[in-house]
């Protein structure tokens, strides 16, 4: 980009006038909208800069915002080569990320020039443009610091989504906080509230104080500016794993905030302390630093607060659900209205059709000929040690026995993906791949090399059973079952995340925490493989589509994005109106 075609921007750079809405329900906040941060959004099929469930819930949120004409301005972070992924075929190789392929568009002013910030880091600039795409009444923002004037450090924050390097995952979350409060300024955007989506975004809140300081001149200190701006934060908290933000010790993060807390007279351990862990108060969490920072903030299932409240005494987590998008998760097939006044006989034909869409999906994908009639059960979400897929091969020779037998054929599809610097991830893809290969397993257990958007429709879709295994406790909802769920594939799972909010006796099967392997194996010949091959006059396991209604049915009335959105607005934003 040349200078000649860019602005760099100050605080008031222009009024940007694109935000609107057709819902006179959120008239009032079309001047003071939602401001939405997220280090990922899983959004476009074609712009992968998402890791997992988080950004797919984003992407799933911004979508269902952008529909009902709630004015949402979502900021996020570009980044040129994606997510560092090692998946069933390998290593992912590097991508290069075209944004406007995905229908992002450069921020201009009304001059036609490019506008890019301009973000205090330490004692220097890292210079970001700004890309946009507008989904109804939600715009997205993404920043992007791969311009030729920034230094390759500085480049290099555009390059990976949760960089390896700490020093570089360090300085995305901080320009992703900082940054974003400068866009709003720059766009003359003063927003109603501002929603963090867990602590990589914690950065905001500082942003904002300082921001408050240089407003009001005589705010004695950094804690009354953090208290007077929390009222407009609120946050949520998405797992109860480390993952949710970073922890550093002192000197990491004095190389980054320094020299930037100094010129704006914040007392560097005054703000330290403030995001302090309690039990070392030499190391920084940005996920405390959200916590306390927000007026409000949530769990995302009734589970995941329990166990948060277990694991923190002192939490005051709200508990709201997540949701799937359902237009964008159910099947075509099923039509606008889902299931309706569909038949038994009419439902098992439209999942026949997808399951034999999914077999040939497997062919392509792999060589492999899957039988378009038989029972199939997929594993599919991101390697990590909690979710336990290696289950499944806990008795070899006894799943082999499962799978040879011929009158109730079964097959099981895995997928999924790791980052490269989760070595335990790592591992275990290279072990469930490895133990995929046994021969007793040849043409029934198939490991799909690659995970993405378009392949997560396609498995949720036309499986019959959704398979999860996590330890209790640690998948704080997992909507990748949602989504299968929508499409009338029944659920095989321990009893963890939004699961245990529902009686499943006449939906699914429930493993308990308990030998789950020895009842994973139990459950399937006794009551899984018998339901689905016990068939009427008429060729229809009239049971089995029995569970898929109900299934269907709980999703669209309880655990749609729409829900979860309703949910955001009447208890974290604006309780005081309900």
């Amino acid at each position: 980009m040349n200078r000649d075609d860019a602005i760099i921007a100050g605080r008031h750079c222009f009024p940007y006038r694109h935000l609107k809405t057709q819902n006179p329900a959120f008239a009032h906040l079309k001047e003071k909208p939602i401001a939405f941060f997220c280090a990922e959004y899983g959004i476009e099929e074609n712009l992968p800069i998402y890791a997992g469930g988080l950004g797919i819930l984003a992407g799933d949120f911004v979508l269902e915002a952008g529909e009902i004409g709630l004015p949402l301005v979502a900021i996020g972070l570009l980044y040129r080569n994606g997510f560092p992924t090692c998946t069933l075929a390998g290593d992912a190789s590097d991508q290069i990320i075209n944004p406007e392929s995905a229908g992002f568009s450069l921020v201009r002013n009304d001059q036609g020039q490019s506008i890019v910030l301009d973000i205090e880091v330490d004692n220097t600039i890292v210079y970001a443009q700004v890309w946009v795409r507008v989904y109804g009444s939600a715009h997205v923002f993404l920043l992007d610091t791969h311009l030729e004037r920034n230094p390759e450090e500085y480049r290099v924050i555009s390059r990976y989504l949760y960089a390896t390097d700490f020093h570089t995952k360090l300085l995305q979350d901080f320009v992703l906080g900082v940054g974003g409060i400068k866009l709003l300024r720059c766009l003359g955007i003063t927003p109603t509230i501002y929603h963090l989506n867990e602590g990589h975004t914690a950065f905001v809140i500082l942003a904002l104080a300082v921001e408050y300081m240089h407003d009001h001149p005589d705010t004695a200190s950094i804690h009354e500016a953090l208290s007077a701006v929390r009222h407009s934060v609120v946050g949520t908290k998405h797992t109860i794993l480390p993952g949710a933000g970073l922890s550093f010790a002192r000197p990491v993060f004095s190389n980054i905030v320094n020299g930037y807390l100094a010129r704006h007279r914040v007392n560097f351990d005054d703000f330290f302390a403030y995001g302090a862990e309690p039990n070392d108060n030499q190391i920084f969490s940005t996920t405390r630093l959200l916590l306390k920072g927000a007026v409000r903030a949530n769990a995302v299932s009734l589970l995941h607060a329990t166990f948060e409240k277990r694991e923190h005494p002192h939490s005051k987590l709200l508990a709201i659900t997540n949701g799937a998008r359902i237009a964008r998760w159910r099947s075509p097939r099923w039509g606008r209205d889902g299931l309706g006044r569909l038949a038994d006989n009419e439902i098992w034909n439209i999942h026949e059709t997808n399951r034999k869409n999914l077999v040939a999906f497997v062919k392509n994908a792999t060589g492999v000929s899957l039988n378009p009639q038989a029972l199939t059960i997929t594993w599919a979400r991101r390697f990590a040690a909690y979710k336990r897929p290696e289950l499944l091969f806990a008795d070899v020779s006894r799943m082999a026995r499962i799978l040879e037998k011929k009158e109730s054929c079964v097959q099981i599809l895995i997928a999924g993906e790791a980052h490269r610097a989760d070595t335990v991830g790592q591992k275990l893809i290279h072990d469930i791949e490895r133990m995929a290969r046994d021969l007793r397993f040849a043409g029934r257990i198939v490991c799909i090399p690659f995970y993405n958007i378009a392949v997560a429709k396609t498995l949720v879709s036309g499986s019959d059973v959704w398979l999860s295994t996590p330890e209790r406790g640690k998948e704080a909802c997992g909507t990748s079952s949602m989504k299968a769920g929508l499409n009338g594939v029944l659920q095989f799972s321990t009893s963890d995340g939004w699961l245990e909010e529902v009686d499943w006796s006449d939906k699914g099967w429930i493993l308990p925490d308990i030998d789950t392997a020895e009842h994973l194996y139990k459950m399937l010949e006794e009551k899984i493989m018998p339901m689905f091959y016990k068939r009427n006059t008429d060729g229809i396991p009239t049971e089995w589509v029995r569970r898929m209604r109900n299934t269907i049915n709980l999703i669209e009335e309880y655990y749609g994005a729409r829900r979860m959105l309703d949910d955001y607005i009447r208890t974290l934003y604006f309780p005081e109106k309900t």
